[in-house]
């Protein structure tokens, strides 16, 4: 079995990968096209040790996808949407979080997202029916080459521009449902749940993370719990497959309950990335085809830069398909306990390089504190959800049942604090790390998908390509 055997999608992934990064240093779309070609083609021969016919048409429609595809999403990036004069009417706000010192929401008008900056005064929420007019302008991009870019991070949200606002106000009617629902669960959590219980369900369960909640795990290297990922949907897929076990039809109830999960968090890239790939896994499932992870987390990747290439730069994205692959392929290479136990160590090395990039360093602890904390938390938060569900009961004892959750939780935040202190200290990012992530990764890939000798050699060099 060759790489174009058991995952061909990840021949579609890295081609377009290197289409996209061709694009960030100026490439124009054709260029970029032919690399993703190129790129695939590459691929296609070193895993196939003979090419008969059967296989010389797989590879071929890749090397065609591939080419198509990187044109196709280099130029989606490329093109900025045509603004109206004017904006005005009534729609709904889809997103809602703190900016600085103001809200920035994202608005949904006329079929059409448009960024909003305004006062916290206003209190807008999530499923507010809103009128809105203004004039809308593009929105502002980076200042300095590796700076945070507003462009690309709210295009990949599917922002069309930013709307400098002369009328902004609550409109009676409409509204969304879902985003009604979030704000009255938001609602709930935080007047019903003792403070740590209340911020750990609300990144669960909401996507919002408390800031000093957010602080405290930074510190050991474990902000990733906080962050909805594959980790928490792969929970849920768990739970659900467990209660729906001996149900008709249980792969269409475990696939809606994901989904619904994943819209109520928010549908971070990291979510869908997680959602799309357990999917894909349940249908391979279901009809009875061989379940690859690898193919699965690449399919998921590339269907999300078909959908929105600029998610490419999003870190959240990376982060999510960086780890994932990890994962996929030491399930793939490593099936006994001691895979288990490298997980979180060799996704430490895989994801220190875009962490330690992009927030300045990665604390050295979390090698150690994530062989505990996962395993901790993946049956921390189906207790805290199940006490949060317990709060709805107008029961004599639940206040008690709930702070007995506090506590077990902040025993925890003691136990991860204490591990911390066995590695003290971050690492500062330096140009080196990202060759050793990068490398890292490519030798476990290759050793996925049944590359050996020179041919996994050749495949490891690929990793060399974007420091050239």
């Amino acid at each position: 079995m060759t790489l174009l055997h058991t995952s061909p999608a990840l021949v579609l992934l890295l081609g377009w990968s290197g289409a996209l990064l061709s694009f960030s240093r100026g490439a124009p779309p054709s260029v970029c096209g032919a690399i993703g070609g190129l790129a695939a083609l590459g691929l296609s021969l070193l895993s196939a040790k003979r090419m008969d016919k059967r296989l010389a048409c797989v590879a071929s429609l890749l090397v065609a996808l591939a080419a198509l595809g990187g044109f196709f999403i280099s130029w989606r990036a490329s093109v900025e949407p045509t603004l109206p004069q004017a904006v005005e009417g009534k729609g709904v706000v889809v997103m809602e979080r703190p900016w600085g010192g103001r809200r920035a929401l994202v608005m949904d008008v006329s079929g059409r997202r448009w960024l909003i900056y305004a006062s916290p005064a206003l209190a807008l929420k999530e499923g507010d029916s809103v009128y809105l007019k203004g004039f809308p302008r593009r929105l502002s991009e980076a200042r300095e080459p590796g700076e945070f870019d507003p462009h690309l991070y709210w295009r990949a949200r599917g922002v069309s521009g930013e709307v400098l606002t002369t009328e902004l106000k609550r409109s009676g009617g409409g509204g969304s449902l879902l985003g009604w629902w979030r704000t009255r669960l938001r609602r709930f959590l935080l007047l019903r749940l003792p403070p740590r219980l209340r911020g750990y369900m609300s990144a669960a369960l909401l996507g919002v993370r408390d800031p000093e909640l957010e602080e405290r795990h930074r510190r050991w290297g474990t902000v990733h719990l906080l962050a909805v990922s594959g980790f928490h949907v792969g929970l849920v897929a768990v739970v659900f497959r467990k209660l729906f076990r001996n149900v008709p039809l249980a792969p269409a109830w475990v696939s809606a309950c994901i989904w619904l999960y994943t819209l109520m968090t928010g549908a971070a890239p990291s979510a869908l990335r997680a959602a799309l790939m357990i999917e894909a896994m349940i249908l391979a499932g279901w009809i009875g085809r061989p379940q690859s992870p690898v193919h699965s987390v690449s399919l998921a990747a590339v269907a999300l830069l078909l959908w929105r290439p600029w998610w490419f730069w999003d870190v959240g994205w990376r982060l999510s398909v960086l780890a994932a692959l990890t994962l996929a392929s030491l399930a793939s290479v490593a099936r006994t306990w001691y895979g288990a136990v490298a997980a979180s160590p060799t996704v430490w090395c895989t994801t220190a390089a875009q962490i330690a990039y992009t927030f300045g360093s990665v604390p050295l602890g979390g090698l150690i504190v994530n062989l505990v904390a996962i395993p901790a938390f993946s049956l921390l938060f189906p207790l805290g959800a199940a006490a949060s569900l317990l709060a709805l009961l107008p029961l004599p004892l639940v206040g008690w049942a709930l702070w007995g959750v506090e506590f077990i939780f902040a025993l925890c935040e003691f136990g991860l604090s204490a591990l911390s202190r066995l590695l003290p200290g971050e690492l500062v990012w330096f140009p080196q790390l990202s060759l050793v992530s990068a490398v890292t990764l490519f030798a476990l890939l290759g050793r996925a998908v049944k590359l050996s000798g020179l041919r996994w050699l050749i495949f490891l060099l690929v990793a060399l390509v974007p420091f050239v």
